[in-house]
């Protein structure tokens, strides 16, 4: 914990296990967790105090406002070997500052760490490799492991079979690092695994980067390939998920609300170097849609509203339909038609001039229910907005009616962002309209007035993959009662 002791001094402090309740808990938080990693324990130090802090009254501790920000310049600023890594950004604009949404400190620590090491891996493997062609794939990398683990280190997932924020799979890339563990775990029964060590993590998703796996990649970056397809070659052949084709949509959508929807160049490239304009692989960023069979897939990019996801079918119990939170919550729970950054007047006109066209060009027949999600967080700001997205959301209900579709459930939202306190607005309102069809996931997720998310499942605009987890859970719980005919 010399680090724990460098910071203190830093701020003037000899010892933190002295000081003020907030920074002595999260200083026994970091130290009772001596099976974490470096990176691990400053992160588990941070994220303490931060949580202490805010449950003080710093008038009555002494705790000066201006201490918060000495720590985090002062994390931002130490200057040893295992931390340069993850807070020196490349030479060059950085792609990670140039995220337009909210990260907390973890995740953008962590991808900062996966910056670095793919631009200083890519620029020793091939010489040939543009600044501009190093940030294009560096985006898809940030893309994958956000779609992978919400840029969670420690993530396990599949059961147990990957971990990580790659999600290395004991079956497949992360197999010698797990059969590795397994042989020390004989002698040393507490040793971690080491797929949680998120530089182990990505340098061995490095080594199949600049391998065999990654030729395709490498080589499409070099002939100036646009982001969308280097997200889709890095989905199919380096994280290989059962579910290809859904998985790039949403890593797409993600990358687009990364950095404001225009992929065409890598931000802050070096205009010197960006390539010509190539198109894009085939169904992953085009307007048109394929029908398979009574399966509908396209990518949305319509009346002006950002990227999204359409996977629907026949026979299906559910669909989800909403905003990007249709595809980061409700995978694997039926089909989806999500779009980023939609609110619910905008989904409503598009769902009845052009979406639903398509369903029904399609053939596909109407779901079990329709479970409506997420559109009110991008709706609401004000009192008037809040009245508006009820009577949108209405709209929404009696358009599907008329179509016979004949129940309706309606989720409330996760009050992350700014607006928190219209958000609970919208769902008091939203709960008190719809009763039993309204699933109410604010009692598990949410702060006791309903504006905040708990500080566990905290995750920014989203909730983390603790928070998604237990969202799935109770919305499961609740969809898979007998459900009733929604009010009007």
């Amino acid at each position: 914990m010399e680090i724990l002791e460098s910071i203190g001094k830093a701020l003037g402090i000899e010892s933190l296990q002295n000081v003020v309740p907030s920074l002595k808990k999260a200083y026994e938080v970091a130290f009772k967790n001596n099976d974490k990693s470096f990176l691990e324990k400053i992160s588990l130090f941070y994220d303490s105090y931060t949580q202490e802090k805010d449950k003080l009254d710093k008038e009555k501790k002494g705790i000066a406002a201006s201490t918060d920000e000495k720590v985090k310049a002062t994390l931002k600023g130490v200057q040893t070997p295992e931390v340069t890594a993850v807070i020196k950004t490349p030479d060059g604009p950085s792609v990670v500052d140039s995220i337009k949404v909210r990260l907390k400190d973890g995740q953008k620590a962590m991808s900062r760490l996966i910056e670095r090491m793919f631009t200083e891996r890519l620029k020793q493997f091939d010489k040939g490799l543009s600044d501009e062609a190093i940030r294009r794939i560096v985006i898809a990398a940030l893309a994958n492991a956000y779609g992978e683990s919400s840029f969670n280190p420690n993530l396990v997932g599949d059961g147990v079979d990957s971990v990580g924020l790659f999600q290395l799979n004991r079956n497949g890339l992360g197999h010698g690092m797990y059969k590795s563990w397994k042989e020390e775990l004989k002698t040393n029964p507490s040793a971690p695994d080491p797929r949680k060590d998120p530089v182990k993590n990505i340098s061995k998703i490095l080594d199949n980067v600049t391998g065999n796996l990654g030729k395709s990649l490498i080589a499409r970056a070099k002939a100036g390939a646009e982001i969308p397809e280097l997200i889709k070659i890095f989905c199919y052949e380096i994280e290989n998920p059962a579910k290809k084709a859904l998985n790039t949509n949403e890593r797409i959508a993600f990358a687009k609300s990364f950095f404001g929807g225009d992929l065409s160049r890598a931000p802050n490239a070096v205009a010197s170097s960006a390539p010509a304009a190539i198109p894009v692989a085939p169904n992953v960023a085009s307007d048109s849609h394929e029908t398979l069979g009574k399966n509908l897939h396209f990518p949305i990019d319509l009346g002006g509203i950002k990227h999204g996801l359409c996977d629907l079918a026949s026979g299906q119990r559910n669909w989800f339909f909403g905003s990007s939170s249709v595809a980061g919550m409700s995978k694997s729970m039926g089909g989806r038609l999500g779009i980023v950054g939609v609110n619910a007047n905008e989904f409503l006109q598009n769902l009845k001039s052009t979406w639903w066209n398509k369903i029904e060009t399609a053939g596909l027949k109407p779901p079990y229910q329709v479970v409506i999600t997420g559109l009110g967080q991008n709706s609401v700001s004000n009192d008037s907005s809040v009245r508006q997205a009820l009577v949108s959301y209405e709209g929404i209900r009696s358009f599907l009616s008329s179509k016979g579709v004949n129940r309706i459930k309606f989720i409330t939202v996760n009050p992350g962002g700014k607006y928190g306190v219209f958000c609970a607005k919208f769902n008091e309102e939203l709960v008190r309209k719809y009763g039993s069809n309204c699933v109410d996931v604010r009692p598990y997720t949410t702060t006791a007035d309903g504006s905040k998310v708990k500080d566990e499942f905290d995750g920014g605009i989203h909730l983390n993959g603790k928070g998604k987890k237990e969202w799935r859970k109770v919305v499961l719980s609740a969809l898979n009662e007998s459900p009733q005919v929604a009010s009007r």
